[in-house]
């Protein structure tokens, strides 16, 4: 143990007499103090940069987004490190593919599906899949064939020209969108315009199935990296027969193991003992996205549709007490993974690690082809759908504008290119990620009030918890035959095995009535010092 050594944890002076042995020490200890004090320091970074984060929600500022300010604390605090010279204290917090995949993924997949509202998502189900699905794969071949073309003709370097995999992957990372920013702003769908709300439900349902999808994607495109020949005429369709297999099984799996633990809680009656509700519930989400994965399948897929599953059948198996705990606990437990991903993001700008390579024409080339790909899946689509859809549900010319700018790319790109271990695929999606998170991010909140989008003058509304049982009347529903017979046997078969909250007015109060001794009825072991949530 020495000076030099010591200084890498940013206290030579304080720890100088360390250096020169002045009593017995414990080298164990030394670490284990200088372990200690670099996570401290992260520890305080990620805590600034979630409460800049909250006065940016605050106070919203006119051309600024709380990804945006998170991104811009972590670029001010990767200056400050630089000029001290202690870029290297923040190098030692690894970003490894183990860290992505199992602690900082999961939280924000399962939020995705518990918090999925049902109804806009399948009432417009058809629409989202064309947009999150073969809209992302779409964006992945567009961007990768097209920066792979641009290599091969020596406009660009930077990839590799032998063949179009590694383009390949790289397209796949950056076909993960991230319209965090636009959903935040928009807020509670509740109160907006018909037109906002279908966009709403549009933005939200591609966001959360082109994680999934983008993904599955990049993972089967890394299951070729290290063969040593890629036929893009064989290999290509190969690869997306595996993807979509791979994406079947998972879906399974997940719904498997979701009403598995929706049958658990409805008939163990878990409501008085909240605290193992909600730690039964976690850790059986953790093993639908571990399970799937030590199959070799999508962890992603499965966890997504676990938390569809539950939030559809098992949150009415719940307390109220395990509702609202679930639901702030997955959440928070999403944004703080998201944020540790932004300020990692902000702060690499400056080369903590390896990530120094950047390639501007390469750079430059890949947002054109990313935007292209993007307004080519949106009007494409759009313009097919309309034929579909009639009266309100057409997507108007300017709500088409807004999807297109809408396709911001953020934490899951990033995360995804930094797993290649690719320092030029590194940096160029950090650009792009800065690029479209800052710049797009930056406007998008002009441009949606100026669309009609979002009410101009009007302040951002946190979304309540979701409702007890169905929020529209029977009466003013309408269903084709199809959806008439997956109502029947939901309520007649699957609620009766799984749980949930019956649709009719009359099962509606018999169910009320069952759950109220568990919701803080006067002399119960349960009752609350809070009103429930309606």
């Amino acid at each position: 143990i020495n000076a030099e050594y010591m200084g890498g944890f940013g206290f030579p002076q304080q720890m100088g007499w360390l250096a020169r042995n002045e009593i017995p020490i414990n080298e164990a200890d030394v670490i284990h103090s200088a372990t200690d004090f670099e996570i401290l320091v992260f520890l305080l970074i990620v805590f600034g940069c979630i409460f800049v984060a909250f006065l940016t929600a605050r106070t919203q500022p006119p051309f600024l987004v709380e990804s945006g300010a998170t991104m811009l604390l972590g670029i001010v605090l990767g200056v400050v490190f630089s000029a001290l010279g202690r870029l290297n204290l923040l190098s030692r917090v690894s970003f490894n593919r183990s860290a992505f995949f199992y602690v900082l993924l999961p939280p924000i997949i399962m939020e995705a599906g518990f918090s999925l509202k049902k109804r806009q998502f399948f009432s417009n189900a058809g629409s989202i899949v064309c947009f999150a699905g073969v809209g992302t794969i779409l964006s992945a071949m567009i961007v990768a064939f097209g920066c792979y073309l641009f290599s091969l003709a020596g406009i660009i370097d930077g990839l590799d020209t032998s063949g179009p995999l590694e383009s390949l992957i790289f397209g796949s990372a950056l076909s993960a969108i991230d319209p965090v920013a636009v959903i935040s702003i928009l807020g509670n769908p509740d109160k907006l315009c018909s037109e906002g709300g279908l966009f709403y439900s549009l933005i939200f349902g591609e966001s959360v199935v082109n994680d999934a999808i983008a993904i599955v994607l990049f993972d089967t495109m890394m299951l070729f990296e290290g063969t040593k020949e890629f036929d893009s005429t064989t290999s290509v369709p190969q690869a997306m027969t595996w993807f979509c297999l791979i994406s079947l099984a998972s879906i399974i799996i997940g719904l498997v193991l979701g009403l598995a633990t929706c049958y658990l809680f409805k008939h163990a009656d878990l409501k008085p003992y909240h605290h193992y509700e909600v730690a039964l519930l976690s850790m059986t989400a953790y093993v639908s996205y571990v399970f799937a994965d030590m199959l070799k399948l999508s962890g992603i897929f499965s966890l997504f549709v676990f938390g569809i599953i539950n939030a559809h059948y098992n949150f009415h198996n719940l307390s109220e007490h395990g509702r609202i705990t679930c639901h702030h606990t997955f959440k928070t437990m999403a944004f703080v993974a998201e944020t540790f991903i932004f300020a990692y993001l902000g702060i690499a700008v400056f080369g903590v690690g390896v990530h120094r390579t950047w390639r501007w024409g390469l750079i430059f080339v890949a947002l054109f082809f990313c935007l292209l790909s993007r307004a080519l899946s949106v009007f494409l689509f759009s313009y097919l759908l309309n034929r579909y859809r009639h009266g309100d549900a057409q997507i108007t010319m300017r709500m088409q504008f807004c999807l297109w700018f809408s396709g911001l790319r953020g934490a899951i790109a990033f995360a995804l290119a930094l797993t290649t271990d690719n320092d030029v695929i590194i940096t160029t999606t950090l650009a792009i990620v800065l690029f479209t998170t800052l710049g797009q991010g930056g406007v998008v909140k002009p441009i949606l009030r100026y669309c009609g989008m979002v009410e101009k003058g009007s302040r951002v509304t946190p979304a309540p918890l979701p409702p007890i049982g169905d929020d529209i009347p029977e009466e003013n529903r309408s269903f084709s035959r199809l959806h008439y017979i997956w109502r029947k046997l939901d309520e007649d078969y699957f609620k009766m095995l799984f749980g949930g909250m019956p649709r009719t007015s009359e099962r509606n109060r018999a169910f009320q009535e069952t759950i109220t001794p568990s919701v803080g009825a006067p002399g119960s072991e349960t009752a609350y010092p809070f009103t429930p949530v309606p």
